[in-house]
């Protein structure tokens, strides 16, 4: 068994591969949901290759910048986790996920996000990570967040709408950093929407005059049956895959968007830090389901990890972070120093704004947004 870096003509057999162990016939494949990973272009995923140098395991890696903050942490994505069924069981997606561990820390990066939470993952020490919240819109609640709803029109989504959506996308609270190209792939490509069985719509709210405030990523259960029988349904759920914009423009739209497609509840997940939006949602008396972020989460790097989050001693920070010679991390404050753990417990204090982990009274850390991993980017 051979296992390396993947090449880029071998990508076809990893696409292969996937689509047999993800996909039934007639559903679309797995290169045009991630191109991504299966596309020409420079690939960072790995595989195992038996001795006739087919591939019997593929593991994705793409890379991305997270823009938490003030702070921009370089990471990895991994998905498209597949072994042929022939070859499970004897730990080949282990050695895979130890090199992918390797690759991200000669990269540079500090963290891999992985769509998922396996056992191979939590074995390896991938933790859940921060803090979010699904709000549940149903029609009474969206009635409470229709005051100011005639101040836009909306619309669907428009090619000349792309710079725009780009431009609010990116002025999020902790959030990937978008190129326009990647934005435009990922709506087009919808990995969301397809691999859940949604059809993908795109909304956006306007004031005449001045351009777009808000726009709304929504998928909406595709229908299992004739189209007479689907008008037969009583209960529709929608799902918001992305949104952003200003909070008064964004209730409007999603109150909106509950009516305009007959929806019996709308779901949308909101990390910790859109706090003004949750309020907003809460007053009007939507339901809620605490939990963390979505997938899970894996250090490829402490010191990087430290370093990337400003917490090292070069900042001059009152708090920085460093690590023992047994590999604990270590909070150093001028109240002292005390004990951080591990890796898990290094990501809560960074990412869990309710984290357990003991700070001094006198000096907090502030607690790093990411973006719902979820969404539109989907790996």
């Amino acid at each position: 068994m051979e296992f390396r870096q993947m090449k880029e003509h071998e990508l076809k057999q990893a696409a292969v591969l996937a689509n047999n162990v993800f996909r039934k016939d007639g559903e679309i494949q797995m290169e045009e949901i991630f191109p991504a990973l299966f596309q020409p272009g420079v690939s960072h995923s790995y595989g195992a290759f038996d001795q006739y140098g087919d591939i019997v395991s593929f593991m994705g890696m793409v890379p991305l910048i997270i823009n938490s903050g003030s702070v921009n942490l370089s990471a990895f994505s991994i998905g498209a986790v597949c072994t042929h069924p022939e070859y499970r069981g004897q730990g080949i997606a282990s050695r895979l996920l130890s090199l992918c561990l390797q690759h991200a820390k000669d990269a540079g990066a500090s963290l891999l996000f992985i769509s998922g939470d396996k056992s191979l993952y939590l074995r390896a020490g991938s933790v859940y990570f921060g803090k979010s919240t699904q709000f549940i819109l149903d029609p009474p609640a969206a009635r409470h967040l229709v005051s100011e709803q005639n101040l836009w029109n909306f619309r669907d989504m428009k090619p000349e709408d792309i710079f725009a959506m780009h431009d609010l996308i990116k002025s999020q609270t902790g959030t990937i950093q978008w190129g326009l190209s990647d934005l435009q792939q990922f709506i087009g490509t919808s990995p969301m929407a397809t691999l859940y069985g949604l059809t993908q719509y795109i909304k956006v709210a306007v004031i005449p005059g001045e351009g777009i405030s808000a726009f709304a990523v929504i998928g909406i259960p595709r229908p299992d049956s004739s189209p007479e029988q689907h008008q037969e349904q009583t209960s529709q759920v929608g799902t918001v895959i992305e949104w952003a914009g200003s909070n008064k423009a964004v209730t409007a739209l999603l109150s909106h968007l509950l009516s305009h497609f007959n929806l019996s509840s709308l779901e949308i997940n909101l990390p910790w830090q859109y706090t003004q939006l949750a309020a907003s949602l809460e007053e009007a008396g939507t339901g809620q389901i605490p939990s963390t972020n979505a997938g899970t989460l894996l250090v490829a790097d402490g010191n990087t990890l430290i370093t990337q989050s400003r917490l090292d001693s070069v900042h001059g920070h009152d708090l920085t972070i460093s690590i023992d010679t047994e590999g604990t991390y270590i909070l150093n404050s001028p109240d002292g120093a005390s004990v951080i753990g591990g890796n898990a417990e290094l990501c809560s204090l960074l990412f869990d704004p309710d984290t357990e982990i003991t700070q001094p009274s006198n000096f907090k850390l502030k607690t790093l947004p990411l973006p719902y991993m979820y969404g539109l980017y989907f790996i």
